[in-house]
């Protein structure tokens, strides 16, 4: 039993280093590997002790003339009366070790079905950096803005007199009003081509349209088309492909499924609507590189993506797409 003991906690000790060297960063691999040394040691440390012990019940056996007279049996072990005499021997049973060698396999045991846990997770999460087999996730940028004159913004009414228009980027506090666009840019991270396999929406939460001030967006050039739209008011949204205009031709509509590389960069354009409400939301898109496949979700900067309704704000114009105000009676702001 010890050599067996000895010899499931010295396999169990180098299959969990060569995992946790594998993990890495795996805090439970690494106390692992410390736990089964201490159970190693242990282990050493009691066979040791057996041996002197056993040196020493010899010993004294040897010391004491006589023949065994009596010899009884209990929890401690075997006592031992020896020629008659008060004097007795205890000599331990092996119940003690039995029960200490079962102890250090639960142990032993345990660690590797937990260590075992750990890498299979960590083997069927999402991928985030290049291996072997394959590449990681892919790189990705977020634009956001209104569809032209069509759609705009939903800002704070702070009492401003005017308001300016950004070069980039959206106002100062805004949420996009329904209908705009998020426009998500991806590229591969490697050589090795990242396969986007779908692309969905979760809704983190929905309450009434925002109040405030609404900025219509400037009206321009053509915008980048229009791949896929959701509707942010239904209990379970999907995106959907539809058709866009770039150029001035039409742009078929395109089921989600891409292939970037490091060279080659995709743009996805999804328009969200919500007539009714204000939604918080993030996108999240499934890929496969080579071994390597995770979740991605998409935000706005570490925080979900803001789209409301315009019915509950009051409505401002521009007249010169360099600020906004309120309406003063021109054709421009009717």
């Amino acid at each position: 039993m010890k050599a067996l003991t000895g010899s499931a906690v010295t396999a169990a000790l180098g299959i969990v280093i060569n995992v946790a060297t594998d993990l890495k960063s795996s805090v439970w691999a690494w106390l692992a590997v410390v736990v089964l040394v201490v159970a190693g040691a242990a282990v050493g440390f009691g066979a040791e002790k057996r041996t002197r012990s056993r040196g020493a019940v010899g010993a004294q056996e040897a010391s004491v003339p006589g023949a065994v007279s009596q010899a009884n049996h209990g929890e401690q072990g075997v006592q031992v009366n020896v020629g008659g005499s008060s004097d007795r021997i205890t000599v331990k049973s092996r119940s003690g070790t039995a029960g200490l060698t079962v102890g250090v396999l639960v142990i032993v045991a345990t660690l590797a079905g937990m260590v075992a846990g750990a890498w299979l997770l960590q083997r069927s999460g999402p991928a985030t950096a290049d291996s072997a087999t394959g590449g990681g996730a892919p790189h990705w940028a977020v634009s956001m803005g209104p569809d032209r004159c069509e759609t705009g913004w939903v800002v704070p009414d702070r009492g401003q007199k005017s308001i300016p228009v950004p070069r980039e980027g959206p106002p100062d506090g805004a949420a996009l009003s329904s209908g705009g666009h998020v426009e998500v840019t991806f590229q591969g991270a490697s050589d090795t081509a990242t396969v986007l396999h779908s692309i969905s929406v979760e809704v983190v939460s929905r309450s009434a349209p925002l109040t405030g001030i609404y900025l219509p967006g400037t009206c321009g050039s053509d915008v980048t088309p229009h791949h896929y739209a959701t509707d942010l008011g239904s209990p379970r949204p999907e995106v959907v492909p539809v058709a866009g205009e770039q150029g001035g031709r039409v742009v078929p509509a395109q089921e989600f499924s891409f292939k970037v590389a490091k060279d080659d960069v995709e743009k996805v354009v999804v328009v969200p609507t919500a007539s009714s409400g204000y939604v918080e939301w993030y996108l999240h898109v499934r890929w496969t590189s080579g071994g390597s496949r995770g979740d991605l979700r998409i935000d706005d900067g570490g925080k979900p993506f803001r789209t409301t309704a315009a019915t509950a704000a009051r409505k401002w114009c521009t007249e010169d797409s360099i600020t906004w105000a309120e309406p003063d009676g021109s054709p421009a702001c009717a």
